[in-house]
């Protein structure tokens, strides 16, 4: 029961952003959906909630979800509303909506009208939980279409569920509402679709219009926070029309019943047509002011749907069960039959058929914003009044079962969602790019990479500081990554991450050849990486050049002033770091995995040390002596470790024009630290997703274990 008291309502609302605010960045530190986080704050709230927030939360809650869909209007292009985005979102849902119809008919003995209605309120899923994490997930993986495909699908199948409902809710016989003939009520849904998009287009390309050339206006002075009070506005404007109760309509149909518009499809049609008219700064510019209120939006969002979870409903879970199951199955199946249907349209090989479906199943899980919109309406307008012996019992029925499915599915679907879903799409774009690589490389370079790995020694030849294991994982960019844009859902401080050092494109990699050198190459040593100590001598002028013999050459340091006779230096000779690993400090030893793009599709797998946050990489690489050697030449020489891997092959590479002061040049030996993998190694295998599934399990009990700790020491 939710409780509420009279206090002022600053605190209330203080309560939502510090509370949200707070429980979300614990949740974060978890590595548990942020979202959640938010929603369990909002939950505890309803047990002392401001009245005066209470009566409003239902308005809060429509305007916090209208903001998510103005965004996803604006991001939805018509170039992108392609065949493929209308199969994935009305087949799906209309499997789930069937196979929760037919065993509502079969084994609870329902009507067929009873059992769609049931079908269509629960089938949605929650856009206003998705489309952000989709947001994310494009940041993360850029070039990945599932992340852009389930953003533009999650709205359209909102649509279509409200379409529905709408279309059942004539049939339905709901009180004070006179029966009309069937051919009425489709006629008037689909009038209901025209007028919205007709309208939709009129608002978005009037909204653009008097943005573009409002500063033609001596009152505007053309900021950007002036043009997105104008398009919140505008769509806001979009977003009444299709208000109002049955019977207090703003915009009525006159003659059926229901409002002429259907308000979610209008603001999503008004972003859109917006987005396509306005130019493409300002609509940039638009885009990130909407992305800082939205952070706000967000809270609220999650803050309202959480408040509104009563786990008073848990006891009547056996009940719901089978019709969950149902649904499942043929949601399952409904997902597996459009990435089917639609691999050659959307231009993915067919092994990518089973990860791309278990992803975007796990995408239709969390449920929220439609269930809670849609639960009570059966109830609250007495649906299936005249002619049914069993209304009161179905209409409780659907309440119940629609509080149940934004109560489990809303959270363990994004935890399943956050939990998996990277590491899908991190599966899925590592193979495409290593087969794409495998089908680009030479015959010849293949053969010799085989040698090398066939030759690799067990134990590392050069072990360079911070670099523990060689071996494989995920991409997030075309370079490494997995850094993103800060957003809701992920905190860029505690996400696993690589940043690009000079080293990367300062080191030079050598070429590799069975054949020996051309006359016209050059000789030269191949010298191991070193640190050395080098004492000053006594008699040294700080303006000379510091001359050392190691190696058995003659070095020449640059003069420095701050050298004093007997002064004792140390001088590393070796190649600069390549990448700086951040990652989130754990008690344990752990693996993480990147994904090197460039020529050669590689990836490295870092095994970090417990406690350990920040890593330096340096590659494997020799030193060569270049003192003979002009700028353009080539030089060869060989490594002088006879068991390593690259030791019977010559190695060549090209002297820069940028020569280093030492002339001794830190070259990368080629696929020994960065190598090419098959593509069966990046495939999302059954072994590698248990390995994923034991190791996010036990992230899990060490964040319970460190919060019980954190709460005990509390206490």
């Amino acid at each position: 029961m939710t409780a509420t008291y009279s206090y002022p309502v600053p605190l209330g609302i203080a309560y939502i952003l510090l509370a949200g605010c707070v429980i979300r960045a614990l949740f974060v530190y978890m590595h548990l959906p942020a979202s959640v986080g938010v929603m369990l704050s909002g939950f505890i709230f309803r047990h002392f909630f401001q009245s005066d927030l209470f009566f409003a939360r239902d308005e809060l809650q429509a305007l916090a979800f209208f903001l998510v869909l103005l965004i996803a209007g604006l991001e939805i292009r018509f170039s992108h509303l392609k065949g493929h985005i209308f199969v994935m979102a009305v087949l799906p849902a209309a499997c789930e909506i069937l196979g929760i119809a037919a065993y509502a008919i079969l084994v609870m003995h329902y009507t067929k009208v009873q059992g769609l209605v049931l079908g269509t309120v629960l089938v949605a899923m929650g856009d206003g939980l998705v489309i952000p994490k989709m947001q994310e997930f494009g940041q993360r993986f850029p070039k990945h279409e599932l992340p852009r495909l389930v953003f533009t699908w999650a709205p359209l199948e909102a649509s279509f569920a409200l379409t529905t409902f709408g279309v059942l809710t004539g049939f339905a016989s709901p009180a004070h509402t006179d029966p009309a003939p069937a051919g009425t009520i489709l006629f008037a849904n689909a009038f209901r679709l025209l007028a919205t998009a007709g309208m939709g287009a009129v608002l978005g390309g009037v909204g653009a219009f008097c943005i573009k050339h409002r500063t033609k206006i001596g009152m505007f002075n053309g900021s950007t926070t002036e043009g997105l009070l104008m398009l919140l506005a505008t769509a806001l404007i979009g977003f009444a029309l299709g208000k109002g109760d049955s019977g207090h309509e703003l915009v009525p149909m006159g003659f059926a019943s229901g409002s002429m518009f259907q308000p979610e499809l209008l603001v999503i049609i008004t972003g859109t047509v917006f987005a396509s008219v306005c130019d493409t700064d300002s609509l940039h510019n638009l885009e990130h002011a909407l992305g800082q209120v939205w952070v706000l939006g967000q809270i609220v969002l999650f803050s309202m749907l959480g408040s509104k979870t009563a786990p008073d409903f848990l006891p009547q879970l056996g009940r719901l069960l089978p019709v969950m199951v149902t649904g499942l199955v043929m949601r399952f199946i409904g997902v597996a039959l459009g990435i089917l249907m639609t691999l050659h349209s959307r231009k993915r090989p067919l092994w990518a058929a089973l990860p791309d479906t278990i992803f975007c199943f796990l995408c239709t899980l969390p449920r929220a914003t439609i269930q809670g919109a849609l639960g009570g309406v059966p109830k609250k307008q007495h649906f299936f009044y005249t002619g049914y012996s069993n209304d009161g019992l179905v209409t409780d029925y659907i309440f119940t079962a629609a509080q149940l499915y934004v109560l489990c599915y809303s959270v363990i679907g994004m935890i399943l969602l956050n939990t998996f879903g990277p590491r899908l799409l991190q599966y899925t774009e590592s193979a495409e790019r290593t087969e794409q690589t495998d089908k680009a490389l030479p015959s010849e370079d293949l053969e010799v990479q085989n040698k090398l790995l066939e030759q690799r020694s067990s134990r590392e030849i050069l072990p360079a500081p911070g670099l523990y294991e060689v071996g494989l994982e995920s991409p997030a960019s075309d370079s490494w990554g997995g850094e993103g844009m800060h957003s809701f859902e992920a905190s860029a401080h505690h996400a696993p991450r690589v940043e690009k050092l000079p080293g990367w494109t300062a080191t030079p990699t050598a070429d590799m050849s069975e054949q020996r050198p051309r006359p016209h190459e050059i000789g030269v040593l191949g010298l191991l990486p070193k640190r050395m100590e080098v004492t000053v001598p006594q008699n040294h002028d700080a303006n000379e050049p510091l001359r050392i013999t190691d190696w058995d050459i003659r070095l020449d340091l640059s003069p420095k002033k701050s050298r004093r006779p007997g002064d004792r230096e140390t001088i590393s000779f070796g190649p600069e770091a390549d990448f700086l690993v951040r990652v989130p400090a754990s008690p344990k030893e752990r693996h993480y995995d990147f994904l090197l793009g460039g020529k050669h599709v590689s990836k490295i797998r870092i095994k970090v040390p417990a406690n350990c946050s920040r890593l330096k990489l340096y590659p494997d690489a020799l030193m060569v002596d270049i003192s003979a050697a002009a700028p353009g030449k080539c030089v060869v020489f060989k490594h002088p470790v006879a068991s390593h891997p690259a030791a019977p092959y010559w190695l060549r590479v090209i002297v820069p024009d940028k020569m280093p002061e030492t002339r001794i040049l830190p070259v990368r030996l080629p696929s020994v630290q960065y190598r090419s993998m098959p593509a069966h190694s990046l495939s999302c295998g059954p072994s590698e997703l248990w390995d994923e599934v034991c190791m996010e399990f036990e992230e899990i009990l060490e964040s319970i274990w460190r919060l019980w700790r954190w709460l005990w020491g509390g206490c």
